[in-house]
């Protein structure tokens, strides 16, 4: 029994600071590879508390060989955004102002019934109402009112161009390129760069630029 209960509180630690370094957020606000990981690491942790007889060995080694290419694909996708559109997906306009984008839901097989129980969580209950509504990368709907906010669309993050934004936006990556270049500012020099409604452009440098 002492021996089991060690053996809980070696692992239970293992498995904070193995959280830790990943940096995992709240389940309800995880990507996929996060997901994978934290029920992995779950399991992996389960073996060597339920059955005595497994070295610890067995679960340690593989649980960081998860939290290094979790850290790993993290990275990746930080530094190529097209990467990351193929791991975690990207966000989908299913509300464009006001109008319900029927093709998208049907994409991502969401009724209208579900998605009128996530206008009502956000206090929205009449899509007309809806500036836009995405559904982000993990699953959750945020939702932008027409009389609460002037969307911006993010046209450069951390140095690439958001594709998504572009499309809404009606700007293409020429345009975003001449802008820039009249300015003598490169895209890699940029950590977010956005265009409001009214055409105005507010760009943040990268501190070490």
């Amino acid at each position: 029994m002492i021996a089991l209960t060690i053996r809980c509180i070696i692992i239970y630690a293992l498995l904070l600071i193995a959280m830790r370094l990943t940096g995992k957020r709240q389940i309800g606000e995880l990507e996929i590879s996060e997901l994978i990981t934290t029920l992995l690491l779950s399991e992996l942790a389960a073996i060597p508390i339920t059955d005595p007889n497994i070295p610890l060995l067995y679960a340690i080694v593989p649980i960081f060989v998860l939290c290094a290419l979790e850290v790993i694909i993290t990275y990746l996708t930080s530094v190529n955004p097209k990467l990351r559109s193929v791991i975690a997906g990207k966000p989908s306009a299913v509300i464009v102002k006001g109008r319900i984008n029927q093709s998208e839901l049907k994409k991502l097989r969401m009724s209208a019934s579900e998605l009128m129980s996530q206008l009502r969580i956000n206090g929205i209950c009449d899509p007309s109402e809806v500036l836009y509504a995405f559904f982000e990368e993990d699953g959750q709907i945020s939702v932008l009112e027409k009389n609460k906010c002037d969307y911006l669309f993010l046209l450069v993050l951390d140095g690439h161009v958001s594709s998504f934004d572009l499309e809404q936006s009606g700007w293409n990556e020429e345009r975003i390129k001449r802008y820039l270049d009249s300015k003598k500012i490169l895209i890699s020099d940029i950590l977010l760069m956005t265009l409001d409604r009214k055409g105005k452009i507010s760009i943040i440098l990268k501190e070490e630029k």
